[in-house]
């Protein structure tokens, strides 16, 4: 759905909610500003960075064990979910069509947050074709292991691959995304929180370096 432009920093406030605040009370006033610059929101839209930051180093990543603690703690409804992510058997059980949506959305939510939150332009945000650092991401959450599904194989990376650049589907690399467009599409208020740790995982860190 295409949306209008809006100053800098207009749609931030939404990143600092209960998904992040359980990584690090100490963190949740670093993303009330937007270091990136200018840039068009909706799921088709141009950003123009003025370049990449020094990424900080990346940490163990005990901010997604503390969400999986939080959520047992309080009973939520979705924290077996949590718990495939972190086991790495959430995709397992998916339908092929609904993994392969997921694992490049996550990649789409992961880029658009480096490039809000971190002022990083990599991928479409560098004004690059996307699909090389797509695969990137896709080795590397290979090699890391508990990402994808248990039956991924060198076809399925191809066929994962290809839907990502087929412009008739929703989950398109050639096209940006953010949060809200995330919990429209899927009508799942958990899942920009679901596309975020599955990077994390692959990572290592969330964009913050956590």
């Amino acid at each position: 759905m295409s949306r209008p432009i809006l100053p800098s920093g207009d749609h931030l406030q939404d990143y600092d909610d209960e998904e992040w605040n359980t990584s690090s009370s100490e963190s949740s006033s670093e993303y009330d500003h937007d270091p990136s610059g200018a840039f068009v929101v909706g799921t088709n839209r141009t950003c123009n960075a003025t370049g990449p930051t020094t990424p900080a180093s990346p940490k163990p990543n005990s901010g997604l064990e503390s969400m999986i603690r939080m959520m047992s703690l309080t009973g939520g409804s979705t924290t077996n979910v949590f718990t495939q992510i972190d086991e790495g058997t959430y995709f397992d059980s998916l339908p092929e069509k609904d993994a392969f949506a997921q694992i490049i959305d996550s990649y789409r939510l992961r880029i658009e947050d480096e490039y809000v939150f971190g002022g990083d332009a990599g991928g479409l945000y560098a004004g690059e074709a996307p699909l090389p650092d797509f695969r990137r991401y896709l080795t590397r959450a290979e090699k890391r292991g508990g990402v994808v599904p248990k039956w991924w194989s060198r076809e399925k990376r191809k066929a994962c691959e290809k839907r990502a650049v087929d412009r008739a589907q929703w989950s398109d690399v050639n096209s940006a995304v953010e949060k809200a467009d995330i919990v429209e599409h899927y009508g799942d208020s958990m899942m920009p929180m679901k596309l975020r740790m599955l990077p994390e995982k692959v990572e290592g860190s969330n964009v913050m370096g956590r």
